[in-house]
This record gives structure tokens, sequence and C-alpha cells, in this order.
């Protein structure tokens, strides 16, 4: 078999594998992209609940609110104290709030460990890392069969020239 037909060979390889690696990684993006659109779906089902409960509350709310207009007006008055100790209960908020968010992206970071985990761990990860693996080998030996055809016909060549000369 022609040199050039081995070595035609050994980059279609080349590029097939490389075609399969892509796709195998491109896997991870589309479960994070996929459960985004999962959340944004249980969202948007969310909002429209909250819609029409939205229009029940706001008539509530009108009643309610003239009731509490009166209260208003004699908070208003004790606004003055008050202000003195919102530093203090900005503070203790932004301490709560920054609490809660640490422990939230904790919990995140933990949930994608897993499920990471699980994907690593999973049959068809394993048997694309084999593949993978056998691939390399693959071309690998391809390579090294080149080279010694390659050689060999060197030295062939070298050898007839020797003759003629």
């Amino acid at each position: 078999m022609p040199i050039t037909t081995e070595v035609k060979k050994f980059g279609d390889t080349i590029v097939t594998q490389s075609k399969t690696t892509l796709a195998e990684s491109t896997k991870p993006l589309y479960a994070f992209v996929g459960a985004q659109d999962l959340a944004v779906e249980k969202i948007r089902a969310r909002a429209t609940e909250l819609r029409s409960e939205a229009k029940t509350r706001s008539t509530k709310l009108q009643k309610e609110a003239k009731v509490r207009s009166s209260k208003l007006q004699k908070r208003v008055t004790a606004l003055p104290k008050e202000y003195k100790t919102l530093p203090t209960q900005v503070k203790t908020y932004a301490e709560t709030v920054t609490d809660k968010a640490t422990k939230l992206f904790d919990e995140l970071t933990g949930r994608g460990e897993k499920v990471v985990a699980q994907i690593r761990r999973s049959p068809a990860t394993k048997n694309a890392a084999a593949k993978n693996k056998q691939a390399a080998r693959s071309t690998k030996a391809t390579k090294t069969s080149a080279t010694k055809a390659v050689k060999a016909d060197v030295n062939a060549v070298a050898d007839a020239a020797s003759h003629v000369g």
C-alpha cells in the first residue's frame, strides 16, 4: 500500500477522533444549558400562577392601604428617632444576606460536584474515556507503522541507487 494512502488514512482517523472528542466535550455545556432551560420553564409556570394571585391580592391591598394610611402618618412622626438606628439595621441585614448567599453558593457547589461525579462514574463516560485511550493507541501505532514504512522505502531507494551507480 503506498505511503500516501496510509498517511491519508491516518489523517482521516485523526479527524474522526477529533470530531468525537469535540462532541463529547460539549456535553457538560449542554447539560448546564438544559438545567437552565428547566429552571426557566419552572419560573414561567410559577409566574403565571403569581399573576392571578397578584390580581386577587391587589384588591385586598387597596382596601388595606386605606386602613394603614393612618398608621403610616403616626410612623412618619417617629422616623427621626428610627433614623439613628438605621446604620446598625443595615449592617445586620447585609451580614444576614451575605451568610445566606454563602450558604446557597456552597449548596450549589456541592450539588454541582455530585452531578459531575455522577457523570464521571457513568458507564457512558467511562466507555468514552476507554474509546479515547484506544484511539490514542491506534493513532500511535499508525504513526509508528507509517514511520517504519517510510524508512524502509528510503532504505530501498538508497540500496537501489547504490546498485545503479
